[in-house]
């Protein structure tokens, strides 16, 4: 659905004072940018109140793009809740003990009555206000779906639908002991509702089988929200307007199918961070190539989107490397080489508060140009001209890198040895990933185009190796 290679930026209207927005996308389009990414945190801005909808700031913000000669690419706001929502019982417990509160991000749980009926309505009123407007090229659905730990939850509303998930997979408690060697330390069940949800143990943890099965039942929840919007969106958005979800890094490392979750969507897209927080140095290339290789491997060599494109350092609570000027613009050649045709960078200006004030953007907070974005911008008029038909044709691969979810999934509990453990943060244990990017490397360093995908779909006569 996109036959040119794009650029953008996620731009936050709602963040700065009116009186500057013309000017700022003004100064979009003269860098050459096509497009903007608006509204993905806005639900407490567009819902005030329960079933009470005001998209009026961003229908202004979607007219001085216009004028400027952008196109908005719409959120919807589910991962961060209205404080309406915060008293209905739809906050995540996580796995560690934590119970999540209002006034931070994907702190909600997927299971939990009140959050769905909620985001239902949220869709319906997205699609309904926004479906028809031709200024609006796409939507994208929630924001990192699983993110920051959120692929796992362990509150009552989980605990019941956990046990409603195993009688249906397993339909009587001995087929589920002999699948998990529940025998062992004599644990094991005569009805669904005593498996617990597995938080945290002091010392030894659960059954290896209690384990993989729930990030299974996590990931079916993910993905059945995720399809959930993306009904709703389809129902009602106009011909021409696409629908996807951004995916996130480390990309292999977590409880969700992805490909599950980007299934029906018109591409896959993800959040390509090379470096992180307090990291002193960003992740080798091949690890990124990887990544870029697996999204890409979710539609079948389809081109895919980078809906956020770190713009330069970037943090929440503490600053590690500063990427080199020109390392903005390499990362993003990097993107377009292994199959994206759009590039959104995020952000636009450096938020002058909040908990992202450390991301820095293209431009400074006060609206200062900066070097990163003069390299860019040069970057982007000759990426355009020597790219373009590059990006927009489907990747034929002649090799093909088999990765299994559940090995993953397995591996983050039981890493078995060193060289498997990676705590990239402390709700990513990416030491599976790093170990496929190893594998990857050969081919990467060589230029031979390769594929990762989950070992289930692969057809093996489509590939020489």
């Amino acid at each position: 659905m996109n036959n040119a290679l794009e650029f953008g930026v996620d731009w936050y209207p709602e963040q700065w004072e009116p009186s500057i927005w013309r000017e700022d996308t003004r100064r979009m389009a003269s860098y050459g940018f096509s497009c903007a990414r608006i509204m993905e945190f806005a639900w407490s801005i567009v819902e005030p109140e329960p079933g009470h909808f005001d998209f009026g700031l961003f229908d202004k913000a979607i007219d001085i793009l216009d004028a400027a000669g952008l196109k908005a690419i719409i959120g919807t706001p589910t991962a961060t809740p209205p404080s309406w929502l915060a008293g209905q019982d739809v906050f995540r417990l996580s796995p560690y003990g934590f119970a999540h509160d209002f006034g931070t991000r994907r702190n909600l749980c997927y299971n939990a009555p009140a959050y769905r009926q909620a985001a239902r309505r949220i869709g319906q009123a997205v699609a309904d206000h926004f479906g028809q407007d031709p200024r609006v090229i796409g939507f994208q659905i929630d924001n990192e779906v699983g993110h920051e730990g959120s692929d796992r939850c362990t509150c009552s509303h989980c605990r019941m639908a956990w046990q409603a998930w195993l009688a249906k997979r397993y339909v009587e408690p001995s087929a589920l002991n002999e699948a998990w060697g529940a025998v062992f330390w004599g644990a094991s069940y005569t009805r669904f509702d005593q498996v617990p949800v597995p938080r945290l143990q002091p010392a030894t943890g659960h059954n290896p089988g209690l384990l993989l099965d729930y990030d299974r039942f996590c990931s079916d929840a993910a993905v059945d929200f995720v399809q959930e919007q993306a009904g709703i969106l389809r129902a009602r958005a106009g011909q021409n307007q696409w629908i996807t979800t951004n995916l996130y890094p480390p990309p292999l490392s977590n409880a969700i199918d992805m490909e599950g979750l980007t299934r029906g969507m018109d591409f896959a897209s993800w959040d390509n961070y090379p470096i992180w927080g307090d990291q002193d140095q960003a992740l080798p290339w091949q690890f990124t190539a990887l990544a870029h290789a697996y999204i890409r491997g979710l539609r079948g060599g389809a081109p895919f989107t980078v809906m956020e494109e770190m713009s330069g350092i970037q943090g929440h609570v503490c600053l590690g490397q500063l990427p080199p000027e020109k390392q903005v613009a390499l990362w993003t050649v990097q993107a377009v080489a292994r199959g994206a045709n759009r590039i959104v960078f995020f952000r636009w200006r450096t938020a002058p508060y909040g908990q992202e004030q450390l991301c820095y953007g293209l431009l400074d907070a006060d609206g200062t140009e900066t070097e990163r974005l003069r390299i860019l911008s040069a970057m982007m008029a000759r990426a355009r001209k020597e790219l373009g038909t590059v990006a927009c044709t489907p990747t034929k691969s002649s090799v093909c890198l088999a990765y299994s979810k559940d090995d993953a999934r397995v591996l983050r509990e039981q890493y078995l040895s060193k060289g498997l453990f990676l705590k990239a943060a402390p709700f990513a244990q990416a030491g599976y990933d790093m170990e496929m990017a190893k594998w990857y490397a050969p081919y990467a360093t060589l230029g031979v185009n390769a594929d990762a995908i989950p070992v289930e779909f692969i057809e093996p006569d489509d590939f020489k190796l």
